[in-house]
């Protein structure tokens, strides 16, 4: 089945999670197709972000980040995963958000890995200074990324409170790493 999996496209992958995290029960072979198809995304995103980015760089960052109890900024997060160091910020600060940029893989690859979302952790940089306690201030924004990114990877529902959400999974970070 893994080789049919890596057939797939990204978009036949994703409606397959979906239906089957949707579904109440699910066969020990629907569960090993859930997590190959997880893996498989979640190594694409990888892909396509190597060019610009280090995954398992920013991975180890953001638990250090986590074992520390403290969030990050993006920047901090983009410098310590960057592939070319003479690079402007510019040019990464575009690939850090959105479809297929740093943080949807880095969401992808925790839920893959079954990992806390290491992505709540990562702020703007004048919010460093609140810390972890405190949500993001996205007063008069649509949305806010992590929330909308989790809830494209099926993680999250629309109508969930975000500064509950992004919270909750800034704390299970914390505790995964603190043993």
């Amino acid at each position: 089945m893994s080789n049919y999996l890596k057939s797939r496209t990204d978009e036949a992958l994703e409606q397959l999670i979906r239906r089957s995290e949707a579904t109440d029960t699910l066969t020990s072979q629907q569960k090993t197709n859930l997590t190959e198809a997880k893996r498989i995304l979640s190594e694409r995103s990888a892909a396509k972000i190597a060019p610009h980015f280090d995954i398992p760089r920013a991975i180890s960052f953001l638990s250090a980040v986590a074992k520390d109890g403290r969030v990050c900024s993006y920047k901090e997060l983009a410098l310590a995963c960057i592939n070319d160091r003479n690079a402007e910020w510019s040019t990464y600060y575009r690939k850090i958000s959105g479809q297929g940029g740093l943080m949807q893989s880095i969401i992808r690859h925790c839920a893959a890995k079954g990992l806390p979302q290491l992505s709540s952790l990562v702020v703007r940089q004048g919010e460093v200074k609140f810390g972890p306690d405190v949500p993001p201030n996205r007063e008069g924004e649509l949305e806010y990324g992590f929330k909308r990114g989790m809830v494209e990877e099926g993680l999250a529902s629309d109508g969930v409170d975000t500064d509950a959400l992004i919270l909750s999974h800034r704390h299970a970070c914390f505790e995964h790493f603190r043993t």
